[in-house]
């Protein structure tokens, strides 16, 4: 159930078989993630978040960015998230963007 709603309607974005697809790991077992040298399971440009976050049920992917930004979905909770910045600041800190805290 991955859509949203508009003048009260529900809209669809994504099929059940592109989610599937899009969701499926393409990561072999055990594999350390050669940027952050942990074990990741990734999919078709999402982290697989089932033992990340296994309260919000199977089927959780989702991505961090740089800056802060994040954005994840649980399909299971019928739940998603998503934190945006609307100014990347690479080298920020405390004295320069109060919301890196």
């Amino acid at each position: 159930n991955i859509g949203y709603i508009e003048n009260n309607k529900y809209k669809r974005l994504l099929n059940e078989e592109i989610l599937k697809e899009a969701t499926k790991s393409n990561t072999p077992p055990g594999e350390i993630d050669s940027v952050f040298n942990v074990t990741s399971v990734l999919a078709m440009g999402f982290f697989l978040l089932d033992r990340t976050l296994p309260s919000l049920g199977p089927g959780v992917f989702g991505h961090s960015g740089a800056g802060g930004s994040i954005g994840f979905a649980a399909p299971a909770k019928q739940l998603s998230f998503a934190y945006v910045m609307n100014r990347l600041e690479l080298d920020a800190s405390t004295e320069v963007d109060p919301r890196y805290k």
